[in-house]
């Protein structure tokens, strides 16, 4: 009898923690993703060009915005290493599920967690996030793999990072939407849900690279990117990041 109820409150307690795992679930895209022919010495050289390049950032709290314009770059410079690249989207539940029918649900739903302190006490709550990657094959399987330096400090795999912003709490489930090209932000429905129309998304692409360097000074909003004080800092940063990718034979606009 007693081994009877030691098995049955495992089966619960496994069943209970099988419950509260979290979920990744891909949207479907409106582009085509292609395998890139490269290697993991490959991706391992990427990586250390993107981590180690010129972009201000002197806190996690920094860290926390711009995603876009790093995310921008580090597609940039995989293309023209040779890769495919794919820009992940992911985003909480309430931009996604069906149920989050109104603004205010949409905005009420608890966001993706990113700490921004060493004690893990202190964090952020986002909309969504995003970052470059590609999809490669390795011993025979293929993977998918996303370049985040700033927020997870190595290579990850796609789940991993995904999940990593999913600090509390559990039970709950990322979507990841997978786009290519120059999107700088993502369309979204008149009640501010996750739109896969590619007309919205094109509203907002940053096709003089402006925002993206504005990003990567550090300046946040973006909405600060035109103005006229910050045009020198901007123009100077633009610069340093194009001459250290020029010493690695890189060439973007």
């Amino acid at each position: 009898m007693r081994r009877l109820q030691f098995m049955l409150v495992l089966c619960i307690a496994c069943c209970f923690a099988a419950a509260a795992q979290n979920n990744l679930k891909m949207v479907d895209g409106f582009d085509s993703l292609s395998v890139s022919l490269k290697t993991m010495d490959d991706v391992n050289g990427a990586f250390d060009i993107i981590q180690k390049a010129p972009i201000y950032l002197l806190s996690k709290k920094e860290i926390s915005n711009n995603c876009e314009n790093r995310a921008e770059f580090t597609f940039y410079v995989l293309e023209k290493l040779g890769f495919h690249p794919v820009s992940f989207w992911i985003f909480k539940e309430g931009l996604v599920e069906k149920e989050y029918n109104t603004p205010e649900l949409v905005n009420n739903s608890r966001g993706l967690a990113f700490n921004i302190s060493s004690t893990g006490r202190s964090m952020v709550y986002w909309r969504y996030h995003v970052a470059a990657g590609a999809i490669i094959e390795n011993n025979g399987k293929r993977d998918t793999i996303v370049m985040d330096p700033w927020t997870q400090g190595k290579i990850t795999t796609l789940k991993d990072w995904a999940l990593s912003f999913f600090v509390e709490p559990k039970g709950r489930t990322v979507y990841v939407f997978p786009v290519l090209g120059l999107y700088s932000f993502y369309g979204t429905t008149d009640i501010g849900q996750l739109s896969t129309v590619k007309v919205e998304w094109d509203k907002s692409l940053d096709a003089d690279f402006n925002q993206m360097y504005c990003g990567l000074c550090g300046i946040t909003p973006n909405g600060k990117c035109d103005r006229p004080r910050f045009r020198k800092v901007i123009l100077a940063k633009k610069e340093e990041i194009q001459n250290y990718l020029k010493a690695k034979n890189i060439e973007i606009r």
